[in-house]
């Protein structure tokens, strides 16, 4: 900005007009008093400011700067929140649910007849056999049981048997000469003596000779061993003498039918019986369908059936990406357990609805057996296949349904609020701010409606920390069609104003988002993504509370103002005219600082012009004031020149607002009289002083 400064009329030419007067003096050989060169006083006008500094300069090169509609200035932080996939967050709770079966009631093969041959000598004992002897009068008879030959070698295929459903088969037949007027059978058990059956075989109607009675009794609620024996009782008809002899005989067949049992110790042929069980799902949503990014699922099967077991057990609400259900195939051992897990990762979850608001999950299960091999088991109905089913680490890919709230974090980050800020927002601490709005956009692909929580912590500040809670709701988006929700926070619904009052130097921000209320139904997937931009918006509306100074950047004048080392030029007089304007509106001081040392041009300045300017004043007038020997000398030698501007607080509950014309003037200039001597009175630097 500055350079060596000479005149045209300085003192190098005024030298070289005294040479030529005095050679053409001697040249013509005047006899004359010797001349005194002439002397004459110069006035040098040396620039030292003149600058527009325009409010943008100020504020530094950055890109927190813009401007409203009327021009008035805004600083603006910007700040993001990158992008946050939900991820691993969606996921229903585990599952762990038993479902049983019991065998129920089973049948064993049916039992062929057993006769028993019961011959008249038993009823009426002492008749002679074979032959015969009229009998006048046949008493009524009661054979004891025990004094009757049992059932055989009894029964075979089972030892006991407990009878849901059956039919027994009890023939008899009269091969005796006699009519029987009443007769009665007696099923009991061999070995308890225990009675199964009472059945009365003539049923008020004579049986007369050679007639075969056949009657069926049901044997439901019966329980039979394998070994039974009769006992009969009856009446023959009286008055007839008639011939007979001891090998006459009443034949007693028996036969059971296939029964159906509810236990039994038998020999067991093939089984085969169906159920189906559901497992009821966890609330945590309710879901349409769901595609599974991780799971396992997990089946134990107890068989508590004395035979071996072939099981299917098929899940249609969970299919594999080829649309098939999963399947399981397991072969339990008679009384033994095993178990089978499935991954279900890239799995569809459709569950079923029990109709009372549960979600389900069906198992289809066909249970088959191949009997116990001709030996005999015990087998009752309760004994059950009961089967655990555990599904675990349910994480969702992606789920259309109803959500309830699901939470899930955002790592906590730093920014800088203001930054490399100029030299404008270096201040701001000294100011009170009484505008700021806080716009927050938040971009996402939730299919659900959701809330966003955040808290900044600024740090750096004061006080230190500040604190600002930001909750947001959301409506829902998609994921080709991104829901852009925006928001403004100001002072009438937040203490932003309070927390940017506190001007920290940096923000950490932390929070979370919520996805799901629990009523509206939606899609959402594990990529599914948030993100937001915070911009802070001042318009530098504030009250200065405390004194502003803004330094200007330094300037080097590497020559000084002017070479006065010549003992032909005496310096006479020196001054600085100096002017400041301002289109700001507000009180200002300029202080034009020159130091020999760069470092304390601010600090501790040699020299120090105060420039004032009081508002309304647009333009103070110019001042004048005489520069000191001392002053000069250090303008003489190469400086260091810079501009303080100091502004003073405002009037409180005036709010001062910038706006983009708004710039200062500087203007400076020092004026140099100097007194050019040719014959060099010696008086240099001082004279004239």
């Amino acid at each position: 900005m500055f350079g060596k400064i000479s005149s045209g009329n300085g003192p190098e030419r005024s030298r070289v007009a005294l040479v030529v007067v005095l050679l053409l003096t001697l040249g013509v050989g005047c006899d004359i008093t010797e001349p005194k060169a002439p002397s004459w006083e110069v006035e040098y006008n040396i620039p030292l400011l003149d600058e527009w500094i325009d409010l943008i300069d100020l504020m530094g090169e950055d890109a927190f700067s813009s401007f409203g509609g009327d021009s008035l200035f805004f600083i603006e932080f910007d700040a993001s929140v990158d992008p946050i996939e939900i991820g691993s967050d969606i996921s229903i709770g585990g599952l762990n649910q038993s479902v049983s079966a019991s065998m129920g009631n089973f049948t064993v093969p049916a039992i062929p007849a057993q006769p028993v041959n019961i011959g008249l000598n038993v009823l009426f004992p002492g008749l002679p056999a074979p032959t015969g002897f009229p009998v006048p009068i046949i008493p009524s008879f009661n054979v004891p049981a025990d004094t009757v030959v049992p059932f055989g070698s009894g029964f075979s295929g089972f030892s006991q048997v407990t009878i849901e459903s059956g039919t027994m088969s009890v023939s008899v037949t009269n091969s005796t000469k006699l009519t029987f007027s009443a007769l009665s059978v007696r099923l009991m058990d061999a070995i308890t003596d225990s009675t199964i059956l009472n059945i009365d075989v003539a049923g008020g109607v004579p049986i007369v000779h050679g007639e075969t009675r056949v009657i069926n009794p049901s044997l439901a609620g019966k329980s039979l061993g394998n070994n039974m024996k009769v006992e009969i009782a009856g009446t023959s008809d009286a008055g007839t003498n008639i011939l007979i002899d001891g090998s006459e005989e009443i034949v007693i067949q028996v036969s059971i039918g296939q029964m159906t049992v509810s236990s039994a110790t038998a020999e067991v042929g093939e089984i085969d019986f169906d159920f189906s069980d559901t497992v009821t799902l966890p609330n945590d949503a309710i879901i349409t369908a769901a595609t599974l990014a991780s799971g396992t699922l997990t089946l134990s099967l107890d068989n508590q059936l004395a035979i071996p077991l072939d099981l299917s057990i098929e899940m249609p609400n969970l299919t594999d990406s080829f649309g098939n259900p999963v399947f399981f195939g397991l072969n339990p051992d008679s009384m033994s357990q095993v178990s089978d897990t499935a991954d279900l990762a890239d799995h569809t979850l459709t569950p079923g609805d029990d109709g009372l608001g549960n979600q389900t999950m069906e198992l289809q299960i066909n249970v088959h057996s191949s009997g116990s091999g001709g030996a005999e088991v015990t087998l009752s109905a309760t004994d059950a296949v009961s089967i655990v089913a555990s599904m675990t680490d349910l994480v969702l890919a992606s789920i259309e349904g109803i959500l309830d709230s699901t939470t899930v974090d955002i790592p906590e980050e730093t920014f800088d609020l203001a930054g490399d800020s100029g030299n404008i927002l270096d201040q701001l601490r000294s100011v009170n701010l009484t505008d700021v709005e806080l716009e927050l956009t938040v971009r996402h692909s939730i299919g659900f409606p959701a809330g966003l929580v955040l808290t900044l912590s600024g740090e750096g500040g004061t006080p230190d920390p500040v604190t600002l809670d930001i909750e947001f709701d959301l409506q829902p988006g998609t994921p080709s069609v991104p829901d852009t929700s925006s928001t403004v926070l100001n002072g009438t619904n937040s203490n932003i104003v309070e927390f940017l009052n506190a001007f920290p130097e940096t923000v950490r921000y932390s929070g979370s988002f919520t996805v799901g209320d629990g009523v509206t139904e939606g899609n959402v997937s594990s990529t599914s993504s948030l993100e937001a931009d915070f911009r802070f918006s001042l318009p530098l509306a504030f009250d200065i509370v405390s004194p502003i100074e803004i330094e200007l950047d330094k300037e080097f004048q590497a020559d000084g103002l002017i070479d006065a080392q010549d003992s032909a030029v005496e310096i006479q007089e020196a001054t600085l005219t100096y002017r400041l304007s301002s289109t700001l509106g507000l009180n200002l001081e300029a202080r034009y600082n020159i130091d020999a040392d760069s470092a304390q041009v601010y600090t501790d300045p040699d020299v120090a012009f105060v420039l004032a300017l009081q508002y309304p004043a647009a333009t103070a007038a110019d001042t004048v004031i005489t520069i000191t020997r001392e002053q000069f000398e250090i303008l003489e030698n190469p400086f260091w020149s810079g501009v303080k501007i100091t502004i003073p607080p405002t009037t409180p509950g005036s709010p001062f607002r910038l706006a983009k014309n708004d710039r200062l003037f500087f203007k400076a200039f020092a004026t140099i009289k100097v007194l050019i001597d040719p014959e060099g009175g010696g008086a240099g630097k001082g004279g004239g002083r």
